[in-house]
Parts: structure tokens; sequence; C-alpha cells
């Protein structure tokens, strides 16, 4: 196997920065850092950066806080716990819920 191909081959592992965390989960906190401030950066850059949906990111940014609570200090994951929150897609409101359902068996 060439140089090359072992560092291909092991580019393909779950590549790990400095601090022990996985490059993918590092880089998601690394922007929800940056952006937090800024509600937390466009749904587009969100998309194109990481393939997710807005809601999905912050959804697992939201888990990441809470796995490695460690990695930033208490107000910023604070900052970016309520900006994750604001960003979430919300279920509607109980009594819509209630309703379209009823609707639906109506059918």
């Amino acid at each position: 196997m060439t140089v090359r191909m072992a560092r291909w081959t092991s580019a393909r592992r779950r590549p790990q920065c400095e601090t022990g965390i996985p490059d993918e989960h590092h880089l998601m906190l690394v922007f929800a850092e940056r952006w937090a401030r800024f509600g937390g950066g466009h749904a587009e850059d969100i998309l194109v950066t990481f393939g997710l949906a807005d809601d999905i990111f912050f959804a697992r940014v939201r888990q990441l806080l809470r796995r490695y609570p460690d990695f930033l200090d208490p107000e910023t994951a604070d900052v970016i716990e309520r900006v994750a929150c604001s960003r979430q897609a919300e279920p509607p409101a109980p009594d819509l819920r209630l309703r379209t359902a009823g609707a639906e068996r109506r059918r």
C-alpha cells in the first residue's frame, strides 16, 4: 500500500481534531459558535456546508453540546443553546394537532 493510499484509508476512518472530538462534530460546534451572535447562520449556508436542514442541524448541535460539555465555555454554550432552540422547527400547538387528527379520521 502506498503512503498516499494509507493516508486516504486512514482519512476514511472517523478523523478527530486535537480535542478528541470527531471532525464533523467539531466543525458543527465551531460553526454554531461563530454564528450564534448572529442568530445561527443562514439556512442555505448550513445546507451547503453540512447537507442538513437548519432544524436538523440545530437539533444535532444541541445533542453535541450535551455530549461535549467542556468543549465551549458555559456562557457560549448557553447562547448557542438558546439560538438552537429558537431555530428548531416547533411542533404545532396541541389543539391544532387534535383538530387535524380528527379531520383525517373522518375522511
